[in-house]
This record gives C-alpha cells, sequence and structure tokens, in this order.
C-alpha cells in the first residue's frame, strides 16, 4: 500500500510549474502502478494548446471552471467540478482557464518520470525505461536487447557478474548495501531491476526493489518458496498429495541419523542451494556419514548467509529453528522430470511455458531442458492448477517463478519439487527459438507491471533445447574446441548451435565450482529441429565434432540420454 498527503510533495521535486500550470506527481513511473497520476492547477484566464503524441491522458475536475477545444472539430466544452475529459487519441487541444482556478486530476498512460515539462506542441517526451539487470553480461544483455520493448529501454548492470558467481564466500548485508548505493546514485528515474541468477541475488532482489520502492515479492512469500523445509511445509497446506514425507535435519547434530524417521533410500539436501550442489542420495548410514562429512564442510558458504535474510522476518518457531545450515530429508520421488515457467501480475498467476528436464540414463545429472513439454496435455492442465493454486496461497506476487515436477508415468502421479524465484536464464535461448523472444521479456514486463503473451509468438523452430555435455570421471581438461572447431560446428551442423564450453585447457574437473555429485559438466549446447528426433540426431553431431581430450585419455564420453518420448 501507497500513502501520499500531496501537502508533502509542495516544494520537492515532484511539483513542477509550468508558464500556465502547476502540476503535483503523486504518482510516477518509478512508483510502479503503470501509470502516472497528478493534481494539476491551471490559474484563471490561463490558455494552452496542447497535444499528448506519446501518451493518453484522462482528466477529471474537481474545483473551478474553464473549457476544452478538440482542434480537430473546432468544438468547445464547458469544463467544471465533475467534468471528466479523456484525450484518447492523441487530441490536439486548447486547455483554457475560466474565472477561477481549476483544480485537475490527471492520469497519464505510460506513466512520465517528473521530470517531462511540454515541448513546443505541447506534448511530453517518454524517455526511456532504465532496467537494471543484477550480473548483467554479454549473453543476457543481448537476451535483453531482443525484447518487444527494447527500444523503449536502456539496459544498465548491478553487480558485476564476478562478484555473484562461484565466489569464494558471499556477502548478501555487502551485497544489498552495494546495490542500493549504486542504485541512489543513478542520475534518473529506475524503473526496473531484474536478475536471471539464482542465490545470492534471487535472495536478496526482494530486499532491494522494496527499498527503492518498485514492484516486490514479499520477503516472506520468497523465504517461503527458498527455505526449501519452509517451503514444504506450506507445500503440504495445499497439495498434500503431490509433496513426499521429509523432515529437518541438523547436519551437526551427531545423534541425526538417529532422529530421522525416514526409511532409506532417502535424498538429502541443503536448506538453501542450486544447481544440485550438496545433494545426496543415501541408501544406508555410511552413505550418510560420507555425506555429513561433505556437507558439514561446506554448507556454511550458503548457510550462513541465508540466515541473515530469515532473521529479517518474523518466522514461526517451528521455521525459526530450521536456519540456512540445517539439511532437508525427503523420501524419493520417481518419474520424468518438468519444469513450469510463470509469473504473477497484479496477484494474477499466468503461465508462459512448460519443460520437459531430461536426466542421464542413471537419472543423476541434467542432459538437457525441451521446449515444449510433450507431456500428456492432461497432466500439463494438472501442474498448472496445481501451480496456481500454490503461488496464492504464498503470497507469491509481482515475479516471475519457475515450480519444478516430477510426473510418475506408471501410477499417473505429480510430485512436486520445488519452486524457483526466478526466470530461468537455462530456457532463454529455448524461449527464442520456439517463440522468438526470450523469457527476460516476462522479466522486464512484470517489473514494469505489464502482461505478457508468449502464446501469440512463434519463432523459427517448432522445439529447442539447452544440452548440458558431461563427464563423470574426474582428470584433467588437456585440450578444448578452440575457435575454428566451434566455427565448423556451426557450419556443419542444421539447427543453429551455439556451443559454450565450461571448462579451460589444464583445469583439473574438480576444481569446477557448484556441480552435481555426480558428473562435471564441460560445455552447454544449444539447438533448434522440427521434431524431438531431429534435435537428438543434432546434439549427438554437435557432440562428436566437439574437439575435446582429457588427462584420461578419453575424449567426449558417450551421450547418455533417453531416447526420444511420445504420449499420444
Amino acid at each position: 500500500m501507497k500513502i501520499v498527503h500531496v501537502e508533502d510533495l509542495l516544494g520537492t521535486d515532484r511539483e513542477v510549474e509550468g508558464p500556465s500550470w502547476v502540476s503535483r506527481r503523486l504518482l510516477l513511473r518509478k512508483d510502479g502502478f503503470g501509470f502516472s497520476l497528478h493534481e494539476t492547477i491551471v490559474p484563471a484566464g490561463a490558455e494552452m494548446d496542447l497535444q499528448y503524441h506519446n501518451h493518453l491522458e484522462a482528466v477529471y475536475c474537481v474545483r473551478g471552471n474553464g473549457t476544452i477545444e478538440d482542434v480537430a472539430t473546432g468544438e468547445t466544452h464547458r469544463i467544471v467540478n465533475g467534468t471528466l475529459y479523456g484525450l484518447d487519441d492523441h487530441d490536439r487541444h486548447i486547455l483554457r482557464g475560466g474565472t477561477e482556478d481549476m483544480r485537475l486530476i490527471c492520469v497519464f498512460n505510460p506513466p512520465v518520470s517528473g521530470r517531462e515539462t511540454h515541448d513546443f506542441e505541447g506534448s511530453y517526451e517518454v524517455p526511456p525505461r532504465n532496467v537494471f539487470i543484477v550480473g548483467l553480461d554479454d549473453y543476457n544483455l543481448d537476451k535483453a536487447r531482443a525484447i518487444t520493448l527494447s527500444s523503449e529501454c536502456d539496459f544498465h548492470g548491478l553487480v558485476d557478474r564476478d562478484e555473484l558467481i562461484e565466489p569464494e564466500s558471499y556477502d548478501l548485508p555487502g551485497l544489498i548495501d552495494k546495490s542500493l548505493e549504486t542504485l541512489r546514485a543513478f542520475d534518473g528515474p529506475i524503473d526496473a531491476i531484474i536478475t536471471h541468477w539464482d542465490f545470492p541475488v534471487s535472495t536478496t532482489l526482494p530486499i532491494i526493489n522494496r527499498e527503492m520502492g518498485l514492484r516486490y515479492v514479499p520477503l516472506v512469500a520468497m523465504l517461503k518458496c527458498e527455505h526449501k523445509y519452509w517451503s514444504r511445509v506450506e507445500q503440504k497446506r495445499v497439495v498434500p498429495e503431490m509433496v513426499p514425507r521429509f523432515q529437518a535435519l541438523d547436519p551437526f547434530d551427531d545423534h541425526a541419523l538417529e532422529k530421522l524417521e525416514l526409511d532409506y533410500p532417502f535424498f538429502l539436501k541443503p536448506i538453501k542451494g542450486f544447481a544440485s550442489t550438496l545433494g545426496f542420495k543415501i541408501e544406508n548410514a555410511e552413505e550418510f556419514a560420507e555425506a555429513i562429512e561433505t556437507i558439514r564442510a561446506n554448507i556454511r558458504r550458503i548457510g550462513d548467509e541465508f540466515t541473515k535474510v530469515m532473521e529479517m522476518v518474523d518466522l514461526p518457531p517451528d521455521i525459526a529453528r530450521v536456519d540456512g545450515n540445517w539439511c532437508l530429508a525427503e523420501e524419493l520421488m520417481h518419474g520424468w522430470q518438468c519444469g513450469v515457467e510463470g509469473y504473477v501480475l497484479n496477484g494474477q498467476t499466468h503461465i508462459h511455458g512448460i519443460f520437459d528436464c531430461y536426466k542421464d540414463r542413471n537419472g543423476w545429472s541434467f542432459n538437457r531442458y525441451e521446449l515444449p513439454s510433450r507431456w500428456p496435455k492432461q497432466v500439463q492442465e494438472r501442474m498448472k492448477a496445481a501451480t496456481k493454486k500454490l503461488m496464492a496461497h504464498l503470497g507469491y506476487n509481482q515475479a516471475p517463478f519457475g515450480v519444478e515436477f516430477f510426473w510418475d508415468e506408471e501410477r499417473d502421479k505429480l510430485w512436486l519439487i520445488e519452486i524457483n524465484t526466478r526466470i530461468s536464464q537455462s530456457h532463454s535461448d529455448q524461449f527464442e527459438r520456439v517463440h522468438g523472444i526470450s523469457n527476460h521479456e516476462i522479466a522486464i514486463n512484470v517489473a514494469l507491471g505489464l502482461p505478457t503473451h508468449l502464446d501469440r509468438l512463434r519463432g523459427p523452430y517448432e522445439c529447442a533445447a539447452k544440452f548440458h555435455l558431461r563427464r563423470y570421471a574426474d582428470c584433467r581438461v588437456t585440450r578444448v574446441p578452440d575457435a575454428k572447431n566451434l566455427q565448423a560446428v556451426a557450419d556443419a551442423v542444421p539447427g543453429d548451435p551455439v556451443v559454450h564450453v565450461t571448462v579451460d585447457e589444464g583445469m583439473q574437473l574438480s576444481e569446477l565450482r557448484d556441480q552435481d555429485t555426480h558428473s562435471y559438466e564441460i560445455a552447454t549446447v544449444r539447438l533448434g529441429a522440427r521434431d524431438q528426433e531431429e534435435l537428438l540426431h543434432r546434439f549427438r553431431q554437435v557432440a562428436e565434432m566437439l574437439d575435446f581430450e582429457f588427462s584420461d585419455g578419453g575424449k567426449v564420453e558417450d551421450i547418455q540420454f533417453l531416447d526420444p518420448q511420445s504420449w499420444d
């Protein structure tokens, strides 16, 4: 809720004067309402020739009198208390004050920034929207520049990418302070701040947006998504049939295993993590002990900082005891994996994409994220319904999200895996190939208060995927594809393949940060095709051409993905 008293605006930069008017800007573009609201005083006897080429305006008179002349028709209309006029066709008009000052309440769409004054035609310019992207890099800048509103936006980076990705340690309060310092020093209005990164950005962005007076996810709602134990507690209240048995576990408790009520096998993971880091399938007490040793040595890197954010909220006692250095144990879930991407705008949940998330034959590491989903339509509709019900219950609002599911085909049962509080940059390229535009369109539009309809857009391919090329044993990288090799791949394989090598020559694979516990990612490959069979064939071609070599004598290992699936 926002409360504004007009007397508080007098003498500030929100009170703007012209030769024949005074305007108090109660709501501006940066306030995030999607329109601006002004109180304008037009003195008795004043005359203004106006035409808003870039805005629509509605004006309601609450005091005084005057007239408005429609220049195109020559008609003149009397204005008194209780009169509204709307300029819905960029109408040129002459506004004249009457025998006493007029007090007008004006609404502009698009909203004004607050610095505008009338130009020689009596119009307001539309200044560019300033959009800040946390951890901006060249790849995501290209995606942002391709959105529908790109010509109306200036994009700015906020916090260097290297400070966010794979640092030795995190400092969330420092990240928040540094971001706010940069934003407050910016010379101009700030219209939106978005991210495509998980921790630490997804956790802190609601705080930064709130402090800057922009649209933000309530911090409690964000924590109910990102705190894996709290999220399970809330999920069980809404979709209990989709939630596995689970239990919070303190990894620093030497008697933790004795207190565990789950049977083997179960899955163990930190309360807050990402990219399957520190996630373990536990088959017996020996594996539990090994996992706990690894978790104890590494969990505080993220857990200590996540706890600081938890302390900003008045938590229920059962949640407060489970800080960022605890773990979640839960029964194993099985099935095909799928991700629902959507957004909540003004309390309404919208879903714009469903991805099939394929793992390797062992069911360990992700092989690819494929769009569109091939799951049966009735299963997709059940996922959508559950997602909308869940996001409403959590109070999540004004931001994009992703919800992941398993579908046990044999039992026709859906399992809810987890909730992510951002767009996924792993999905951006697929949206471009299938819909002609990245999901950055979603993130930016939501931050600006605008809806998006990706289903009405079509790209050059019927399906697309981001593949992960992996090695499963630790060794040293002795050769990586050079520019010539990558260009040869691009020239030889259809589908516009884009290869991103994620290792360096001379690197030991175990030096890679934030990998899952089963494999090492050596490259990603983005591809488009007419259908899934063609997509997988093209990926095999790319993988076979890539010039990798490793100290164990191998090249690229066998491509471990399942055969094409079809549910008719």
